[in-house]
C-alpha cells in the first residue's frame, strides 16, 4: 500500500510530513520545476522525473505552476542567463500548463509514495493548486518578501490545521529583510511556526557553495523557532547536502533539502547546467543519509556539539551574533567544526560514491577525489562554507536582487500628476531591463499600499512596464 494512500483530506502538519515521507529525518525534495514542450512531451518528462525520484530516495517532488503574467511584465525584456539572452517573459508563457497537468502529476506522485507539491506565483496559480488540495505549499525566494502570497498560503485553511505547511526559501534576504518577514508571520493571526520551514539559499545559477552560510541555516531555526533547511543550486551533487546533513545530525533535526534534478542529458531546462542525473539523486540520497549519522554520533556529550548548540543560543539576539563572531573561540570553534566535517564527508564519499567515479554518467568527482589528497583544501573549503551566523546579499546576489524581488510596476503609461490606481500597477519581478520599483517588503510598503494607508502620484510621465519609485513617484 502506498504511503499517499490516506485521503488528501486528512490534512497533516509539517511534522507530520517530516514523519509521513522522512527517512532517517532527511526531507529530501526532487525540485522538478518547469517541463518543456506539449502537453504529452512535459507529461511524459515529468512522469520519468518522479520515477527517478523515487528510485533515487527522494521524499518530495516540487513543481512550479508558472503564470508568466504574475511573474513578469511583458515589456520586461531580455536577460543574459547562464550565458545567454533569454526572453524570460516569452520563456516562461512557453512553460505554462493547465490545472489538470498539475492535477494529473499529483495523482502519478501519489501513487509513487512521495508528497507533491508546488511553487505559486500569484493568486490564479494559488487557487489552481488550492483546488488540488495539495498538503503543502511552496513560495520561492524571489516571492519571500511578497506578502500577497503569504497571506494566500496563510490563510488556506485545512481541517485540523491552522494552515496548509508552507515551505519558503528565502535566498536574496539580509538581516533587514528577514527581520522583515519575521515581523510579519509573528504579526499574523494564522502564521502557526509548527507549519513553516525556510530555506537557506543562494540565488546563483549556478551559485558558489562557499557563499551558502551554513551556520546561518541552523542560527535561523534557533532564532525565528522555524524548521530550516537548504535550497541547493550548487554544481557539486555532494557538497553542501552532505555538510547539512552533518549538521542537523549533530543537532538531531530533521533536514529540508531541495535539489534540482533533471534527466540524463537534458540541456533545455534553465536549471539544468546545475540539475543532478537520477544517478546522482540517488547517490545524494545515500551520502546524506551518512553524514548525518556521522553527524548524530557526536551528539552525545560531544563538547563540539556543546560549543555548537551554545553558540546557536546567542544567536536568538542580533548584537549577540555581532559580538560572538569576532571572539576568537567562534574562530577556533569553526576550525574544529571544519576538521571533523572535512573526515565524515571523505567517509561518506568512500563508502558511497568512489566505486562509481569511473561511470561516463558522472562528472563531479573532480572536487572531492582531489580533496581526498588535499585534506586541508577541503577544510578550508568547510570553514568557508560554514560563513556567518547572520544573513547577507551574497557577493553572486548583488547584481540581481533588487530587480528579482517583487517591486511596483506600471500597468499602463501614466501622465505626471497622476494619483496611481490599485489596477494600474502589480508587484512584480523588475528583471535587468528597467529600475525597480517600491519593493514589497522594504519600509512594509506592500501592506501599506494594499490597505490605501499610502497613495502615489506620479511627478513625471512614466510608461508601461517602469518600476514606480521615488525618482517618479511621490509618497503621500
Amino acid at each position: 500500500m502506498s504511503k499517499y494512500s490516506a485521503s488528501l483530506h486528512k490534512s497533516l502538519s509539517l511534522s507530520q510530513l517530516f514523519k509521513k515521507y522522512a527517512e532517517k529525518q532527511i526531507f529530501l525534495i526532487a525540485e522538478i520545476g518547469t517541463v518543456h514542450g506539449t502537453w504529452a512531451e512535459g507529461m511524459r518528462q515529468a512522469k520519468k522525473l518522479i520515477d527517478a525520484a523515487a528510485a533515487g530516495g527522494a521524499a518530495a517532488v516540487k513543481f512550479q505552476h508558472v503564470i508568466a503574467d504574475e511573474i513578469l511584465h511583458p515589456l520586461s525584456g531580455k536577460l543574459r542567463l547562464l550565458g545567454k539572452d533569454i526572453n524570460l517573459y516569452q520563456r516562461f508563457k512557453k512553460l505554462e500548463q493547465p490545472p489538470q497537468f498539475f492535477r494529473e502529476l499529483r495523482d502519478y506522485t501519489q501513487k509513487q509514495g512521495l508528497l507533491f507539491f508546488s511553487s505559486f506565483f500569484g493568486e490564479q496559480s494559488f487557487r489552481d493548486l488550492q483546488k488540488l488540495e495539495l498538503e503543502a505549499f511552496k513560495i520561492a525566494s524571489a516571492e519571500s518578501g511578497y506578502l500577497k502570497l503569504w497571506n494566500l498560503a496563510l490563510s488556506s485553511k485545512a481541517p485540523s490545521l491552522a494552515h496548509t505547511p508552507i515551505i519558503a526559501s528565502i535566498g536574496m534576504s539580509d538581516e533587514a529583510t528577514l527581520r522583515l518577514l519575521l515581523a510579519f508571520l509573528a504579526s499574523s493571526k494564522h502564521a502557526v511556526k509548527e507549519n513553516i520551514a525556510l530555506l537557506q539559499c543562494v540565488v546563483a545559477y549556478p551559485a558558489a557553495a562557499h557563499e551558502y552560510n551554513l551556520l546561518a541555516m541552523l542560527a535561523l531555526a534557533q532564532r525565528s523557532g522555524y524548521s530550516s533547511g537548504l535550497s541547493d543550486h550548487s554544481q557539486d551533487p555532494f557538497f553542501l547536502p552532505s555538510l547539512a546533513a552533518f549538521l542537523k545530525g549533530m543537532l538531531g533535526h530533521t533536514l529540508l533539502l531541495e535539489k534540482h534534478i533533471k534527466l540524463e542529458g537534458s540541456s533545455l531546462g534553465l536549471d539544468d547546467p546545475f540539475a543532478i542525473s537520477p544517478l546522482e539523486l540517488a547517490l545524494l540520497s545515500k551520502m546524506m543519509k551518512r553524514c548525518y549519522s556521522l553527524g548524530s554520533d557526536f551528539s552525545n556529550g560531544s563538547a563540539l556539539v556543546k560549543t555548537l548548540q551554545e553558540t546557536l543560543r546567542q544567536c536568538i539576539k542580533l548584537e549577540n551574533t555581532l559580538s560572538l563572531e569576532k571572539q576568537e573561540n567562534f574562530i577556533v570553534f569553526k576550525k574544529k567544526l571544519s576538521k571533523e566535517m572535512a573526515i565524515a564527508l571523505l567517509l561518506a564519499y568512500k563508502e558511497n560514491v568512489k566505486e562509481h567515479v569511473n561511470s561516463k554518467n558522472l562528472t563531479y568527482e573532480g572536487f572531492l577525489n582531489q580533496a581526498s589528497s588535499q585534506h586541508a583544501r577541503l577544510e578550508s573549503s568547510i570553514f568557508n562554507t560554514l560563513g556567518s551566523l547572520q544573513f547577507h546579499i551574497t557577493k553572486s546576489e548583488q547584481a540581481y536582487y533588487k530587480s528579482t524581488k517583487r517591486s511596483l510596476i506600471a500597468l499602463k503609461d501614466m501622465a505626471a500628476n497622476t494619483f496611481v490606481a490599485a489596477e494600474s500597477a502589480a508587484f512584480l519581478r523588475s528583471e535587468q531591463n528597467t529600475s525597480p520599483g517600491f519593493h514589497s517588503l522594504e519600509n512594509n510598503f506592500e501592506q501599506q499600499w494594499q490597505s490605501q494607508k499610502i497613495r502615489l502620484k506620479t511627478i513625471k510621465a512614466v510608461k508601461n512596464g517602469q518600476g514606480l519609485n521615488k525618482s517618479n513617484c511621490l509618497v503621500l
